[in-house]
């Protein structure tokens, strides 16, 4: 993910101790989540359906 999501990465950074509760997120945002749970679903749908993990 180092040159992709670049909305996702720039309004929600990866700081475990920070708490944001009203974090505004913006449509590009919303549309690299999207993206983000549509490629777990397909990982899903296509080898770990049976299991707990993603692959």
């Amino acid at each position: 993910m180092h040159s992709g999501f670049a909305a996702l990465r720039s309004n929600l950074p990866m700081n475990c101790r920070a708490f944001l509760p009203d974090v505004a997120r913006s449509s590009d945002t919303e549309a690299d989540i999207a993206r983000i749970l549509a490629i777990w679903h397909d990982c899903r749908t296509r080898r770990g359906a049976g299991g707990p993990f993603l692959f």
